[in-house]
């Protein structure tokens, strides 16, 4: 009678283990298009949602696009910021070494012969506070190109920190 009953403990804390861990790794699908075009009409001017999941928005008086695709779980936020073809040697070398340290969660891309700031990340899983703090990173990081090259007041561990 005592080993059934230990057996049964065990059983009953396994059964309350494994459900405890399945709801912890559960996740929380915060970020759709309907959530996502509600904030970028708070913190910006929506010029126009001609498709749903793609915004055009003037943002601190910057263009920025917002794009989703909700069935493949993934967002974009861009900005352009100069022509390829009118950028400097040095321009280019400085934004790859922002990429390392200064652009934080934006990084710099050339697409259709434009230099964009640009930040992605998968859509549900994106938080409100991510989702703002992804639109003031995309927006510093095209502002301050041409200067500091940064998209927040932090530098990640590189040039100007001591050894």
């Amino acid at each position: 009678m005592k080993n059934n009953t230990i057996l049964f403990l065990l059983i009953f804390l396994m059964t309350i283990l494994t459900v405890s861990s399945l709801q912890a790794q559960k996740k929380t699908f915060d970020m759709d298009n309907e959530k996502m075009g509600k904030i970028l009409e708070e913190e910006g001017d929506v010029l126009a949602e001609s498709v749903e999941g793609y915004w055009q928005v003037v943002y601190h008086q910057r263009p920025i696009l917002v794009i989703t695709d909700q069935d493949h779980n993934r967002m974009r936020i861009i900005s352009p910021i100069i022509k390829q073809n009118e950028m400097a040697l040095q321009q280019y070398e400085e934004v790859l070494l922002a990429q390392f340290d200064r652009a934080l969660d934006v990084k710099y891309a050339l697409y259709d012969e434009i230099l964009w700031s640009v930040f992605a990340h998968p859509l549900q899983e994106l938080t409100e506070e991510q989702f703002k703090d992804a639109l003031s990173q995309v927006f510093y990081a095209a502002e301050n190109f041409g200067t500091s090259y940064t998209s927040t007041d932090i530098i990640f561990g590189g040039e100007g920190e001591e050894e």
